[in-house]
This record gives C-alpha cells, structure tokens and sequence, in this order.
C-alpha cells in the first residue's frame, strides 16, 4: 500500500543571490558545484570533510549566494586539491552565514590529506524572471526584485547576457539577444541596466551590473531574448528514434507514457525538424532512462509548435517509473542534400526532392542559408555563401529559389521559400557553401593540447582513446591547422568530459585531412566511459614557410604542411596576409602582396587559399582558411610577397658549432649577429644534421637528437622550425620562421652526431657491471671501472638504456628503468651520467655519455632496473588460485592465492591484455574492461604483483611476465580489477522452475525459487528495485514498490540458490538477471531478500499492446495536522501504510537529517518539526500566512528521492484574524475535511535592574520602592524566525480585568503617552520590545490594604520581509488617536499579575501622605501565551504582561528589593510621589478591546 502525501508548497524565491562572508569558493566543478576553498592568510585552501554534512553544505551556499545545498560531497569527490588544507572537523548548526563562524578547531588545525577534500552540490535557484509580451520562449526580459518586476536596460546587452537568462528559465541556450524594446517598452521599474555577463553564470543576478534600479535609461531600451526552445533529444536509438528526453530547468530527464499516442509524437518529431511521426513508444522501448522524469499525462493536440505547449499536470510531477518512458519514430524523410563539384565540405547545393536532384538559386542566398545547409551536413558552421554558379552550373531542375532563412532551421526545407520548383532564374546562379569543417575542438587544456571533441549532429562529444596514437592525432592536429601532433594522451589525461562519447577504435593512417575519414565503427558506437577520453598535443609553431623563385627577401609563397611544400591561391590575398608572411620570416614588414603568379607558377600541391589575415597574426596558418589543400584556383594563381629587406634573412650565419660534447657530436650552437645561440629541436631531423655536420666538414650526420641531450644552452635562441631538404650547404639556406622567432625554450636545444673516421667516441670501456641493493633481476646499476666500484646517474636515465644493461647481465629484456636511488643510494665514485642507449648496444659504455666520472648529480640520484629473462626464478613460482572480489561474478578485484594466501595485483601496466588472461582463467570468454586505482575498493594484506605485462594469450596470470611474486612498489590504492563479458557464463543457463513470496503475504514476503526440484532463497547483495521489479513482474503483478534485505521477513531455511543478482529491470525472469550461478554465493539466511509488489495485472487492461495503469483505491482513513505557536506534526494511520518503515517519509527540506524524518508513534506514523526547520517555507497573502512543507519518501538503496507514492495529501496551517490557527488537509478518501484548531506563540516578560538587560529578575515576588524604574522586555520566544515584534501599546489597570473602570494608558501607537513615566527603548533583537518604566500608584479603594495594578501590553508582530508593516514605522506622532479599549467584545486573554501595591496607610481616604513609601510586589511568567490576530498583512498580537506569581520551580521564592541590586538607573525620589494626571485615564464603560485587534 502506497501513499504520497503533499505539505502545500508555495516559496518567495529570494530577489537577489550576495556572497556573504570569509572569501570562498568552488573549485574544479560548476558555478553550483564543486571542491570547497577558502580563503584565509593571503592563501586559497580546502577543507576536510570529517564531520562534513549538510549542515555544513547549507552554509557555503547561502555564503555563495545560492538558496540551500543539494549534497555534501567527501572523499574529494571533485578531486584532490593543492596547497594547504585549511578547515577541518567543520561543524555547522545550519543557520551561520559564513563557513568561519562554525566550530572547528582553528584554520591549518587538521589530521586529514587532500583525499578527504570536502565538495558541495548548491541549489541555483535564486533571483525570479520572466519573458514577457512574447511567448514560453522569448520575450521582454523582466526580474523580480523587492516585491516587484522590472525590466533591463540593453546597454552593452549581448548574448553571452541573453544565454544566462536561457538557460536561468530552463532552456538550454539563447538564439538571439534583443534590444531597442524589441518586444514592446515596459512599464514600472527599471532594474538592471549595464549587465554584463561572461556567460557561464548561473543567475542573472550573477552578472556584473552597477546595482539594481541603478541606469540611465527609458523603457524605449528594454532588453530581450529568444531562446532555444528545441529542447528535446533522442537517445539510445539514432536521429529519428529514441527516448524522448526533455530539457528542463538545466537537466534532461524522460517523459511518462500515460496518454502518450500519435499526436505527441508528432509535435516532439515537428520540434525536431522532422515532417511527422511514424510511430509512438511506451514502456521504455528504447530502454529506460536515468535521472529526473520531467512529464506525465502530456496530451497534445497534435498542432502545437512545442512538447511543453502540450497539456500536462507540471513539470516534474508524475506517478511513474523510467520502465514507462516514452520514445518516438519520426519520418526521416526530411529532403536530402548533397554538395557537388567540390569536396566534402564546400560546393555547389543541390537537394532531393520527388526523386531527382537538384539546384538552388542563389536569389536572396546568404550566410544564414549556408548556416543551414552546412549544419543539415553534420558541419558546425559555414565559412561562406557562394552565388553565381561559384562551383559551375549545374543541370537538371532548379528546385528552390529565394530561399529565406533565419539561421535557426534544422532543415533547408524548413526556410521560407515559394515552393519547390518555384523560380525565375538560371543555372548560372546556382548557390554554393563552404563549410566550417573544422568541427573540432580541443577541452580543458589550450590552444593546442587538451582533450579531443568533436561536432556531430548538432552535438558535441568526446573521442574514447581504444586504439588512439600519434597518427589519430596528427589527423586532429592538422585539421585544426597545426602542422602535426607532438603527442597522444589517454585515459582522460586532461580530465573527463561529459555528455555523448561521440567515436571510439578510431584507426588513421596519418595521410586523412578529417578525423571522420579515418577509420571507426560509427559515430556513438563505443564500449567505454569518459575516464578514457582522448587528447593529444599539436605541435603549435606556425607552419613553416619560404620564397621560392625570387631571393631572400621577394618570391612565390610556399608553405610546408603533411611533408610537402606547396603554394598558397591569390583569392582575397591583400597586404594583411603579406605582412603576416613577412614578419613570420624575420623581416619587419611586407612592402607589397603578389598575385597571378608574379614569381612564375609553382609546382606541387596547392595548400591553401581564401587566406584572410586581420594582419597581427604570428604564422599565416593562424589567418582565416578553409583549411589545408582546401582550393578551387590553380597556380596561375599563386601568390608572392615582397618584404622589407632591412632587417629580413639577408643575415647569414656567421657561424657553427658543436657544444657540451665532442669533436662529433654536441649541442649545435650558431653565431648571428655578434652572438652565439642555439637551435630548437622542432621538425629536427637527420636532414638537418647532414646539413650541419656537412658545414662542419664532416661526411654526413648519423644522427639528429633533441631535447637537449648535451644539456641546456644559455643565451638565445636563434632558429626554430628549421626544414633542410638535406643539400643545403649552409643551415640559414634552410627553411626557417626567421632568427629569434620561436616557441621553445632551451630544454628543447637540438644536437647532432656526426660521421667521422677520426671518431673519438668513448674509448673508456666498462669491465664489469652488477645490481646492488634488490636481488637477481632487480637492484642499483653498479659498473666497474679502474679499480673500482661506481653508480650509474639518473638523468635521461630510460627503458633503453636498461635493456642494454639487462641484456649485458644475461638476461632477456628490462621490465622497467628505476630513478631518484629507488634500490637506495650507492656509496664511491658516481661513474656515468647522461647515458643515452638507442637500445641495441651489448655494453654500456658503447651508449653516448659525457665520459666516465664526468656528472653533475649525487647518489639520491642513482639509477637502477628491473629486468625479465626466461631463467627469472620469480615467475617459476605459480598462482594457486585466482577469484574476483568487492564486485560480482564477473568484475571485481582481482585476488590471487600464493603460498597459502590471497593478495591483490598492482595496476602498474594493467591492460586489456590482462584482464582477458585473468577473464579466460576465470571461466569467461573475454574481458569488457581492464580498471585501476581500486575500482571496486582498495583490498589488504599482501600485494602479490606488480608490472604485469601479457600478451593475453596465456592461459593463467602467472604466465605473463613481471618482476616476481611479491615484488611491487605500490599501495592498495592501485589494486588492478577487471570486467568479465560473462555471455558464456554456463551458469546463467539454467533456469528457474517457479517462483513465490514466503513469509508474508500476496504481494509482499521473502524471495524464494524452485531449482532442480527445490526450493531455496536469494540472497541481498546489491538486491535493489530493479530486481524487485522482475520478481514481481514474474509473479504477475504491476511492479514493485520495495525492495527489502536482511531478511525483513525472516530468514529462511535450506538452500540459497542465488546471490550477487544484477537485474537491469526490464528482464521477464529472475534468472535473464546477471549473477556467479546457481547455489554460489557468500551469505547466510540472515541475508535472505524480500520484496513488495503493487497490484497485479488485469488481463482487462490490455490493449493495444500495452497495460494501462489501473486505479487503485486505498482504505479511508484520517490523517490529522497539529500545528502550535511554533511546531506542527503530521500522524499517519499504519493502516494506510502497511509494509512501509516509519523513516522512509521526510519533510523535503532536509532528508539526510533523522529529526526530519517519521517515526512510530502507537498506532501512527508521525511527523514533526518547527514552523523554521527541515525546509518548511513562509510565505503570505493579503490577510494570510502560510507555513509550509512536502512529506517525501526515499528508496534508501538508491542515490536521490524515488516518487513512490500514489496518493496526494494536501496539508498547510495558516494563521489568519479569525483564529490563530486553521488547519487543512485531505483524508485519503474522496471527500475532505477540514479540522480547526487553536494555538499562539510563546512570549516572556522579565524585569531587570539595569537598561544593559544582563541580569535579569528570577525571584519573585519583588519589592520595588515607588518612583524607582526598571526595565521591562517583552520577547517572541518561540515562534518562527521570520517575524518581528513592536509595542503598540500599554496600560495599567487596578484589576485584573482588560476593561476595569481605571485605566491608565501610557504607551499608544508606539509612542510612549508620557515621558516622566515611560521611555521606549531600541531592543537588541528585533524579536524583543523593550521599555522603562517609572513605579507609580493609580487612584483606587485605599480602604483594601493590598493596593494591586495590572499591566497590558498590545504587542503587534510582523513579518521580517514587510519594510512597509507597523513595525518598521514605529512610532507615528500625530496618529488619529484611538482608544484600545473600544471594542463591543472581549477578547479571551491568558492574564498574568498582579503588582501589589503594599503599605501602612494612616489615612483612609482619597488622599496619601506624601511621606509614606510605598512598594510595589511584581511578579511576572515567564511566558505568556498571546493570542495572534492579522492587523493588514502583519500579525497583531495583544500581549497581557500581568504580572501573575510566578511558578516557584522556575523562579524560586522569597522576595527580592530592586533596591538590593543596581540602583543606579533607578530615581530613587520616594518622597516625591506622583499621582497620575486625570486627563489620562480612561472612564469605565466606554469601550473594549477585541474591535480594535481585529480592524
């Protein structure tokens, strides 16, 4: 049985969002999330996250500006920071306004690393805004601030301005910004003017502004939007079918099939840019989706432009599961288009239409057209429209003429047009395009490295790096313009991206000039995860380039690009472009741009054309093009350049050297202008090296090296980019970007090895080598020479030059080459540093190095290796057994079993190669995924390998190679897991014979199965809806409502049949789910799973292929409301809720905290917080205030809330003039009922000596001498914290009755009657009312001994946000006066009092002797329950302060004189006794009270 119960909620969304505070901010996520750093002592820093919750989670993002958090994120869950951590043990009560203010135990005090950093998930909703005198989706942009709308000026009004305001309202992207009042002036406030966004903000409000109402502008300004309304996507089918998916409030989420037909589908297909639907889906037919569903019961027409113009209840309410998603089919048929007579991404438009092709005139023809032509293609962008036949005429029919588009189409065909074959015109105005076919990006990096990402499909999406290498990267490289790639990177080297995983098993050649063209199996078709998106490093000096055919400084411009020199096309070639050329070759400035093949046509590939330089740029391939080898000239179009000569490459190297090496070889050095420098090792290769060796009178080079393998250069640097053909005789005849030019710096020096029969080379040889400080295979490079002992340097210590040593030992190979002294340091004599081994020398010292004892290091650096060889006796050693743990069958850490115990294996290395051993060893057939760093949780005891490296044809782990069992240099945190594809999984071939629920009842019990003739249960890990699902959809029923564990319905007996069971959901049998097999688990009966399930199916409702919801109606019950004067509870009949744990229901505002959740009260369930707790909200109308709240409940086994509940429950208490409390709710019948109920807020009056109200009275009675004055504080004690409280008036009576026949007013409308008497005072809350008051008596019977005055007071209490309320004017003189009293009935008061008056009188009589003294008996209560009246939009509250005795547990007894504690504020003038003035009293029977507090 299920309930869903509904706190009527209606919020004020706060007018603006103000970070408040000790500087802080979010790190590595979003504008709403991410790591938190504060900052303090000059110094940015994170905080730890023991005790980190959502308490502490709230106040950073109030501190942020934002409403409330979403989650607190631990274990830096948005990954590690840097520098100091600063806070730890934080502990927030909720309410602080800045970080600093919660308790911790001092900044830098903390026992915690950066894997604890603490994270925050913020509520962004805050400043409220519409579009207005539009439609959903532009309009004139209004906010709300201070209680009122107002628009913004279009000063400076963009659309990086106009997207935050998108996606604010929930679209997903501005199409265009509007100004000029676009869509009509407002009227009212101008609130904004001179916005200016940077476009990733959350809020509009966020955006830099002057203030709000700050501008010098008319409403003839007003600022406007259009936004992307095609907020809509299919997934998990292809462009015309899927699950339909809606973008709302910033997150996607699905769409409930209730009422889904033909006519929704429809209008989803239309938004897409589709003709029609074929087909609607229900029942997640594309599978189910994850996350928020947005719609239910939408019901269309079927003309609507857009899906949320459709009919439905809200967003984000239904009453279903993602098992009833809705998808479409849309007819594809949408006209196809083709470019002709060019390439790939330019040329002449032709489109299909009643079976033939055909052209478009260029009639009206733009870059809005092109737009949609080349986004139709799968391009980003055009580049340019082409007109009058640019790409020759065509033939056939021309099919469109004065084609009008608004850029925003999806499809040509969508653009206004007369109709096809409609025209006036001829071929020779056939429409062309060129478009952007540069459709990539690349991420979180710079300009040119970072993370990979291309544009399909209007979408952009990562590339997975399966197969990714050097020749997929120089692809990417030169399609964006770089001359090659330096390097590829993988496993998401510059972090995960998000959204669509757009190509994987991408295969280049190197030669294609698109990455689509390389080979793949389809865009969206992969098997990984973000976590292994690619990247790759582009090589970002400008192209090279030279002048062919003229002399240094004039000639035919040639650029070198793919290996090859060609030409660059005259089109639009001008001044800026030569200017570019010039300076990239060193000379100052271009005198003059060359055309029609000044300089003689070239030869060759031409490389570039439509080059549009704005004349700063550093290399001409940063200038605008279409791209390389794009072109439709030949070359007697080539273009020429004549440079000033005055400070070009007429300069000649002066000369050449070789330096930090020998006679041969060394760090090449020129001299240019009077200095030496060096060379950048760019494009640096052996043709160089001949060039240079040859100039130095050497034969040839035998080697070109980089990176500065003879050590760093000083000075300048002097050539980069060099590109020698290899017969130059000189280097400066080489192609260069002109002296000093360059990118690089001295790390990067380049150097040669030359030929030469008088090498000198290393003539010292090595007499012996050994590893010292490991064992056999492994340990520190020691080499013997001249007598002694030494250790090998680390620097440029690598793989190579530990293969040579390995090899030299006897062995076959090196696992590994090992720095910084890791087998300890040596002692001695260092022997060799900067070793540099191609690989294939049989000694060390046949390796290039500087000479022996030649070094610049210490023994911390000693270099060792680890090496393999057939004979290791480490790998002799076998592995007993191999298993999967903290997964399941078929994924999990991989444990192996050795002498006698398990132990993990390090992920050094670990690859797919691996995992299919491990896989295949296990029973598998294959591998799906190799996972590192503790994947499925860090394991303990030993690590027993490390370095693995198989094939993957072996048949067991300890066939692969690795240093040997035991051998690592790791922690658990790099324990190697795998994902077994467990398709041939014997186990999962049998079948379960029946199934049944026992121990419980029809719909709900523990799980049990018959196999191979008996019965037996299932077992709880990770049992979870899904599963809970399949059973009960296997028993008959609808679905199920919950999943239960620890063998909720007791345990059972005999066998456990399955364990470990991993259900998708849409499975028709418990055994279709993943599990190890039958009888294989790890648990006992305690463990045994269970489940509830809804109502069955009836066979009645299906139709049309699918099972409509049945109705289902709930036993009647009562559901009753308390609300008091700062509290409510809810209590929940168990009859209503059988089955469902008390702490399954929580108030909405707080689910992670256990005070706002149910609990078993006798027969209910009850609820209850304060009116200011566990997210009730406030709000009011004219003459009402509302406290509110929604009762959820959860899935405890799942991440967010699950909407399981069926049945709504309206409950809010609202205070209104009438009666302080009124209670509404709905029963869960039909009918409703409404249920009255009365309370009041708590308030306290307390006495104190001294206006610093720092001791106050608790004894009592209390003597006080006439004329004396104390201090009197009325306080809201307990009621919520959005009120505040003013003193309208007070009076003294001789009675306790309101209305007695004497009555002495002396504080009226908040204004104190007499200031000999009475001074109000300025509290320090506003939540108390505060004022002084001089001790007089009131004529009254002298013939009683016990003289008695009653005090009232009239305490009005309004609301906090109300700036126009009574309580902010205070006191008003020149009021109309009016009386307190006049009212026709009484109000029903609580009464507290008296002050008695005592004293020896000697008269009886109308008359007092001057001299007697007379003492007053205060006693007062510490509250008083005051009852709460509406006076406009405020609460009026009348408050008695009576001074009734008080309670002596509270106050204790005995009296206490006033004249005993601080007199000092006191006028202690006894004798100069006052009678109060006549005029100030009222006369009895004149009037009452209750009218008054009522108006």
């Amino acid at each position: 049985m299920l309930l869903h119960i509904f706190l009527l909620l209606n919020v004020l969304v706060p007018s603006t969002c103000q970070g408040i505070g000790t500087p802080i901010r979010l790190a590595d996520g979003t504008g709403t999330y991410g790591r938190v750093e504060v900052y303090y002592n000059s110094e940015w820093g994170t905080v730890c996250d023991d005790g980190w919750d959502l308490n502490d989670a709230n106040v950073v993002c109030r501190q942020l500006g934002f409403e409330s958090a979403l989650e607190s994120k631990t274990n830096a869950f948005y990954g590690p920071g840097t520098g100091p951590i600063l806070l730890d043990n934080v502990g927030c009560v909720g309410d602080e306004t800045s970080l600093s203010q919660c308790s911790h135990p001092g900044f830098e005090v903390h026992n915690c690393g950066h894997g604890e950093d603490a994270g925050v998930v913020c509520n962004g909703k805050c400043t409220p805004i519409r579009l207005a005198d539009g439609a959903e989706n532009y309009g004139r942009v209004e906010v709300f601030y201070n209680g009122q709308w107002g628009t913004v000026c279009d000063d400076g009004w963009d659309l990086n301005d106009a997207n935050v305001v998108c996606r604010q309202m929930g679209f997903e992207s501005a199409l265009e910004s509007k100004s000029s009042a676009f869509y009509g002036p407002g009227t009212g406030l101008i609130l904004l003017d001179d916005v200016g966004c940077v476009g990733s903000e959350i809020l509009l409000s966020q955006c830099s502004h002057p203030g709000f109402e700050v501008h010098n502008c008319g409403h003839g300004e007003d600022a406007g939007v259009v936004c992307n309304s095609t907020s809509i996507r299919l997934v998990d089918g292809a462009e015309n079918y899927g699950r339909v998916e809606v973008y709302y409030n910033g997150q996607w989420g699905t769409v409930c099939d209730d009422g889904w037909d033909l006519n929704d589908a429809n209008v989803v297909c239309r938004q897409m840019g589709f003709e029609s639907a074929l087909e609607s889906k229900s029942s997640a037919f594309y599978g189910p989706g994850t996350g928020l569903i947005l719609l239910d019961d939408v019901g269309c027409v079927g003309s609507e432009i857009l899906l949320s113009q459709c009919s439905h209840p809200g967003f984000e309410v239904h009453n279903c599961g993602h098992g009833e998603d809705a998808g479409v089919v849309c007819n594809s048929k949408c006209t196809p288009i083709r470019l002709a007579d060019g390439a790939e991404n330019y040329g002449r438009v032709e489109v299909f239409y009643n079976g033939q092709w055909g052209t478009v005139c260029d009639d009206g023809w733009d870059l809005n057209d092109a737009n949609v032509v080349c986004r139709q293609m799968g391009f980003e962008s055009a580049l340019e429209s082409k007109s009058s036949a640019f790409y020759g005429p065509g033939t056939g029919l021309i099919l469109l003429d004065d084609v009008g588009c608004v850029g925003s189409e999806i499809l040509l065909s969508q653009c206004s047009h007369p109709g096809f074959e409609v025209h006036n015109c001829g071929h020779g105005e056939d429409a062309g395009v060129v478009c952007n076919s540069t459709s990539i990006r690349l991420v979180d990096g710079a300009e040119n490295y970072g993370r990979v990402e291309v544009y399909y499909n209007g979408q952009w999406g990562t590339v997975c790096d399966d197969g990714w290498d050097l020749n997929d990267a120089n692809v990417v490289c030169r399609q964006m313009g770089f001359e090659s790639a330096l390097e590829s990177t993988s496993s998401a080297f510059y972090g995960p991206g998000t959204g669509l995983i757009l190509l994987d098993d991408v295969g280049c050649v190197g030669s294609e000039t698109l990455l689509s063209q390389c080979s793949h199996p389809g865009f969206e078709v992969h098997n990984c995860g973000h976590g292994e998106d690619a990247g790759v490093v582009c090589n970002s000096i400008g192209t090279p380039i030279r002048l062919a055919d003229g002399t240094g400084n004039y000639g035919r411009v040639e650029v070198y690009y793919n290996s090859e020199w060609g030409t660059v096309c005259d089109d639009g070639w001008d001044l800026n472009d030569s200017n570019v050329v010039c300076r990239q070759l060193g000379f100052e400035s271009a005198l003059e741009s060359k055309s029609s093949a000044f300089y003689g046509p070239g030869t060759g590939p031409i490389l570039l054309d439509n080059v549009g330089c704005v004349g700063d740029e550093t290399s001409l391939s940063q200038c605008s093009h279409p791209g390389f080898e794009v072109h439709n000239c030949g070359h007697g179009e080539d273009a020429g350049v004549v440079c000033n000569g005055d400070q070009g490459n007429a300069g000649t190297i002066e000369a050449i050297r070789l330096a930090d090496g020998a006679d041969n070889y060394g760090r090449v050095e020129v001299l240019y202008n009077g200095q030496w420098g060096t060379v950048c090792d760019d494009l640096w290769d052996l043709n160089d090296a001949n060039v240079v060796c040859r100039q130095l009178g050497f034969e040839s080079a035998s080697e070109g090296n980089g990176n500065a393998l003879y050590g760093e250069g000083l000075g300048p640097i002097l050539l980069d980019d060099v590109v020698c053909t290899g017969g130059e005789d000189s280097l400066d005849q080489c192609g260069h970007d002109g002296y000093e030019n360059h990118n690089c710096g001295h790390h990067e020096d380049a150097g040669v090895v030359c030929n030469s029969d008088s090498d000198q080379g290393n003539p010292e040889t090595i007499a012996a080598i050994r590893l010292a400080g490991g064992l056999d295979n492994y340990g520190r490079v020691e080499i013997f020479y001249n007598g002694q002992w030494g250790t090998v340097c680390d620097d440029g210590w690598d793989l190579n030059d530990a293969n040579v040593v390995c090899r030299q030992l006897g062995f076959e190979a090196a696992l590994e080459s090992k720095t910084s002294a890791f087998y300890g340091p040596g002692t001695g004599s260092i022997l060799l540093d900067d070793v540099y081994c191609i690989g294939n020398e049989t000694s060390l010292d046949q390796c290039r190095h500087p000479g022996l004892e030649n070094h610049d290091c210490g023994h911390s650096e000693d270099a060792g290796v680890v090496c393999n060889s057939d004979a290791n006796e480490g790998n002799a050693e076998t592995i007993d057994s191999i298993r999967l743990a903290g997964g399941a069958a078929n994924h999990g850490r991989v444990e192996i079993l050795y002498n006698g115990q398990w132990g993990t294996v390090c992920d050094d290395g670990w690859d797919l190669d691996d995992a299919n051993v491990v896989c295949r060893q296990l029973g598998f057939e294959s591998a799906v995924e190799s996972e590192n760093n503790a994947f499925h949780g860090p394991g303990t005891g030993l690590i027993l390998l490390d370095d693995v490296d198989c094939i993957g044809n072996e048949t067991s782990l300890d066939q692969c190679k690795h240093p040997g069992l035991e051998n690592h240099n790791c922690g658990h945190s790099e324990d190697a897991g795998v994902v077994c594809n467990r398709d041939a999984n014997e186990g999962n071939a049998e079948t379960i014979d029946s199934i049944r629920l026992a121990g419980g009842a029809e719909t709900y019990g523990r799980v049990e199965i018959l196999y191979n003739g008996q019965w037996g249960t299932v077992c709880d890990d990770a049992w979870d809806l899904s599963d809970a699902n399949v059973v009960c959809r296997q028993l008959g029923f609808v679905s199920a409502a919950e999943s239960k564990t620890s063998a909720f319905y007791g345990s059972g007996m005999g066998l456990i049949m399955l364990d470990d069971v991993d259900c998708i959901g849409n499975e028709t049998s418990l055994d279709q789910c993943r599990h190890p097999g039958f009888e294989y688990h790890d648990c006992g009966h305690s463990e045994d799973a269970g489940v509830v399930c809804n109502n069955r199916i009836d066979e009645s409702d299906y139709s049309s292929g699918g099972i409509d919801r049945s109705t289902y109606s709930p036993p009647v019950g009562d559901v009753t409301i308390r609300c008091d004067a700062w509290s409510f509870q809810v209590d929940i009949p168990m009859e209503l809720v059988q089955g469902i744990d008390a702490d399954r229901f929580f108030l909405s505002g707080n689910l992670r905290d256990s005070s706002c959740r149910g609990f078993e009260n006798g027969n209910s369930i009850s609820i209850n917080s304060s009116l200011d707790d566990c997210g009730t909200r406030y709000t009011s109308s004219h003459n009402l205030s509302f406290y509110q709240n929604t009762i959820r409940g959860s899935d405890p086994e799942a991440a967010g809330i699950v909407e399981y509940f069926s049945i709504g429950l309206p409950i809010t208490c609202v205070y209104n003039r009438s009666k302080v409390i009124k209670t509404f709710f709905g029963t869960l019948g039909d009918s409703t009922t409404v249920l009255k109920d009365s309370s009041a807020f708590l308030y306290n009056l307390a006495v104190y000596p001294s206006v610093a109200y720092t001791q106050r009275v608790e004894s009592y009675p209390i003597s006080v001498v006439m004329g004396a004055k104390p201090f009197f504080r009325a306080e809201l004690l307990k009621a919520p914290g959005n009120l505040e409280i003013h003193l309208r008036s007070c009076r003294a009576t001789t009675t306790a009755d309101y209305d007695n026949d004497i009555v002495y007013e002396f504080i009226r409308d908040g204004c104190g009657v007499n200031e000999d008497v009475v001074r109000v005072l300025t509290p320090e809350r506003l939540t108390q009312a505060d004022f002084e008051l001089k001790i007089f008596r009131l004529p009254q019977d002298l013939a009683d001994v016990t003289r008695q005055v009653w005090i009232h007071c009239e305490v009005l209490s309004c609301d906090i946000d109300d700036t126009s309320s009574e309580c902010r004017r205070g006191c008003v003189v020149g009021r109309p006066t009016r009386s307190i009293v006049e009212s026709a009935q009484k109000a029903d008061w609580i009464l507290a009092g008296p002050i008695i008056l005592v004293g020896d009188s000697k008269e009886r009589g109308d008359k007092f002797q001057e001299d007697t003294f007379y003492t007053v008996l205060l006693s007062t209560t510490s509250v008083l329950m005051i009852v709460l009246a509406v006076l406009g939009s405020s609460f009026i509250v009348v408050m008695r302060c009576l001074g009734q005795r008080g309670n002596p547990e509270d106050h204790g007894e005995g009296a206490l004189s006033l004249e005993q504690l601080d007199q000092s504020s006191f006028d202690n003038s006894s004798n100069n006794y006052e009678e109060l003035p006549m005029e100030h009293l009222d006369q009895p029977g004149q009037c009452s009270y209750d009218d008054v507090s009522l108006k």
